[in-house]
């Protein structure tokens, strides 16, 4: 069986994480959480290209921790949805390791890379990963045990050794 079934065949765009435009008083609003929030839009209207772009070219340059973790979910997100699920996965791993960052976002890390992981044949990993966005107790709680009741379905059905059952 095929375990990429089991995962997500789209991510959706709201998943995407923008930056907080509200300042306190002084405080400048940084180039780099623009562009993040425009490619947020292009990616909305379309223009996937365009943000992939845009994505790339940030992470080329200074980001902080708060930037950094967002531009990496946001272009593993949309080259996940291009099927680019190697690509989308070196983003993923880089947001689980960032440990600075607000746990909702390392949740949904664990989760979209435990689903990209699914898509690139790596099970037990897969399942590891969404074990971990699992135990993280938010949001993606509830979607992860049942992907993760779906695993373990698979993998007792496919383990070598097993009498196949009509």
């Amino acid at each position: 069986a095929d375990a990429s079934q089991l995962a997500l065949t789209q991510i959706e765009l709201d998943e995407m994480v923008g930056s907080d435009m509200y300042r306190s008083d002084g405080e400048e609003i940084l180039e780099v959480d623009l562009h993040i929030n425009s490619a947020i839009a292009a990616a909305s209207n379309d223009s996937i290209e365009l943000a992939i772009k845009t994505f790339s070219e940030l992470l080329n340059g200074e980001l902080n921790d708060q930037q950094l973790v967002r531009t990496e979910l946001n272009i593993g997100i949309l080259l996940y949805n291009n099927g680019e699920y190697e690509e989308a996965k070196s983003h993923f791993e880089r947001v689980i390791r960032l440990e600075t960052v607000r746990e909702p976002i390392i949740e949904k890390g664990w989760w979209l890379y435990g689903n990209t992981l699914l898509n690139t044949g790596k099970i037990a990993e897969a399942r590891e990963a969404i074990y971990n966005a699992y135990v993280m107790n938010g949001r993606f709680r509830e979607p992860a045990l049942t992907l993760l009741n779906e695993i373990d379905t698979e993998l007792i059905g496919t383990s070598p050794g097993k009498m196949q059952t009509p």
